[in-house]
C-alpha cells in the first residue's frame, strides 16, 4: 500500500466530517421519505374528499331547485344547508359581476369573488386545490328554466342566474395538527435510524475494521522466528496510523537487535554446536596453533542423510532430526573437540591432537556407532536409525590450507566404510 495514496486524518477531524456528512444525508433522506409519505396521504385524502363533495353538491343542487331561480331563496336554502353541513362552506353570487373584474364584490371573500367571475365567464364548473391550506375550492354555474320543471339548476338550458360557490376542508385543524405531529415523528425516526446506520457503518469501515486488521497482523508476528514478517500499512485515521508506525519502528529495532545478537552468537540454538559463521575463523586459528606448536590437527565431516525411529519407522522432522543427532555427537566427542554445523545436514568436528594415523580409526568408530540404533539421553525408550556419510582429513598430511583440508574431507565422504582400507580410500 503506497504512503502517497493515504493522508492520515486526526480522529476528531475525521469524526466531525463524517458527522456532518451523515447528518446532511440523514436530513435529506428523511425529507424525501416524509415528503413521499405526505404526498401519498394527501393524494388519498384528496381522492376521498372529491368523491364526497360530488355527493354533497348533488344533494345541494336538488334542494336549490325549490328556489325557482330566486337568488334570495337560494341563499336562504344554502343557509339552512350550512347549519346541517359543518364540513362545507356554501355561498351564492348572482350574475353580473364579470363586468367588475377589478373591483371586489361587496360582502364576499376575495377567493369566492375571483372564483365567481371565472365561473360566470367560462360558464362551467371550476374546482381548485389549495395545498397551503388543504381545501377544495370550487364553483358551479346555476341556471333557471321556468318552462322545464324537470331540469336541474345546474343544467345549462335556462338563464344563468349566478354561481354556487363552495369550500371543503380536507382536514380539520385538530386533525391537521395531529398529522403534522405524525409526520414530524416519521421525520425524526427516519433521521435517527438512517443516522445510526450510517454512523455505525462508517465506524465499522473506517475505525473498527482497521483496528481488527492491525490486531490480526500483530497476532501473526512471531518474535521467535529468525525473520520477523511485518509490513508497514498506512491508515486513514492518524491515531491508528501512528500505532502502525510505532509497531513498525519497534519491529525494525528488534530486527536490528536480533541481527547484532546473531553476530555475537558463539553457538547456534538448534544443535548447540559452534555457530557456522565462526567455522572458518576457528579452523584458521587451529591451523595456526598446529603450525606454531607442531601439534597434529584433524577433522571429521559427517553428512546426515536420513534418520528414522525404530519404533514407528517414520522419518522425523528436520528440526528434531538435527537436535537428536547433535545430542549424540556431543556425547561422543571429547571436551577438546570443536563441533560445527556448517550446512543444514552437514557437520564438521575439529579434533586437535589427532594425527593422520588415528583419524581414520576415529572416523570408523563414529560410523559404527551411528550405524547402530541409538537413543537420546532425554528419551531412552525410543531408538533411532541413522543413515550417514563420513569423511576425514589431517592437516599437514592431506592438506596445507583450510580450504584444501575441507575439500579432502568432503572427497572422502562414504556411506559404507566397512574396513579401515575403505575409510582410507578417498572417493
Amino acid at each position: 500500500m503506497s504512503t502517497d495514496t493515504i493522508k492520515p486524518t486526526g480522529f476528531r477531524t475525521f469524526a466531525f466530517k463524517k458527522f456532518v456528512w451523515v447528518s446532511l444525508f440523514s436530513i435529506l433522506s428523511s425529507l424525501i421519505t416524509t415528503s413521499l409519505i405526505g404526498a401519498i396521504y394527501l393524494g388519498f385524502i384528496y381522492h376521498k374528499t372529491t368523491q364526497q363533495i360530488d355527493v354533497d353538491l348533488n344533494n345541494t343542487v336538488l334542494q336549490l331547485k325549490k328556489a325557482n331561480g330566486n337568488p334570495s331563496r337560494i341563499k336562504s336554502i344554502l343557509a339552512q344547508i350550512q347549519q346541517k353541513d359543518k364540513q362545507n362552506t356554501y355561498d351564492f353570487i348572482g350574475t353580473g359581476i364579470s363586468h367588475y373584474d377589478t373591483k371586489p364584490v361587496k360582502n364576499q371573500p376575495p377567493k369566492f369573488a375571483e372564483l365567481a367571475r371565472s365561473v360566470e365567464i367560462q360558464k362551467k364548473a371550476i374546482q381548485t386545490f389549495n395545498i397551503q391550506n388543504p381545501a377544495l375550492l370550487g364553483g358551479l354555474p346555476l341556471y333557471y328554466s321556468p318552462n322545464c320543471p324537470d331540469c336541474k339548476v345546474s343544467d345549462p338550458q335556462g338563464k344563468f342566474i349566478g354561481s354556487l360557490l363552495y369550500e371543503r376542508k380536507i382536514t380539520s385543524s385538530v386533525f391537521g395538527l395531529s398529522i403534522f405531529g405524525v409526520f414530524l415523528l416519521i421525520f425524526a425516526l427516519n433521521f435517527f435510524v438512517i443516522g445510526v446506520y450510517m454512523m455505525t457503518r462508517t465506524l465499522e469501515q473506517d475505525f473498527i475494521k482497521p483496528l481488527k486488521k492491525l490486531s490480526q497482523r500483530i497476532d501473526k508476528v512471531r518474535l521467535s522466528e529468525d525473520d520477523i514478517i511485518w509490513q508497514r500499512q498506512p491508515q486513514k485515521i492518524a491515531e491508528i496510523d501512528m500505532i502502525d508506525e510505532m509497531i513498525t519502528e519497534h519491529i525494525q529495532m528488534l530486527k536490528t537487535v536480533y541481527g547484532r545478537l546473531d553476530a555475537l552468537m558463539v553457538t547456534e540454538h538448534d544443535s548447540g554446536f559452534f555457530h557456522q559463521d565462526r567455522f572458518k575463523e576457528t579452523l584458521q586459528f587451529e591451523i595456526f596453533r598446529s603450525e606454531r606448536y607442531k601439534r597434529p590437527l584433524s577433522m571429521i565431516v559427517i553428512k546426515l542423510n536420513k534418520i528414522t525411529s525404530s519404533t514407528s519407522n517414520n522419518e522425523v522432522s528436520l528440526a528434531e532430526k538435527i537436535h537428536i543427532f547433535a545430542d549424540l555427537i556431543n556425547h561422543a566427542t571429547r571436551n577438546v573437540d570443536i563441533p560445527f554445523r556448517v550446512r543444514e545436514q552437514l557437520f564438521v568436528i575439529l579434533m586437535p591432537e589427532i594425527d593422520e594415523n588415528d583419524i581414520h580409526i576415529v572416523a570408523r568408530k563414529y560410523y559404527e556407532r551411528f550405524s547402530k540404533p541409538s537413543h537420546t539421553v532425554a528419551d531412552e525408550s525410543t531408538s533411532f536409525n541413522f543413515k550417514i556419510e563420513i569423511g576425514y582429513a589431517s592437516y599437514g598430511h592431506d592438506a596445507t590450507t583450510a580450504k584444501e583440508m575441507m575439500h579432502a574431507a568432503l572427497e572422502r565422504l562414504t556411506d559404507n566404510p566397512t574396513t579401515e582400507e575403505e575409510v582410507l580410500t578417498p572417493h
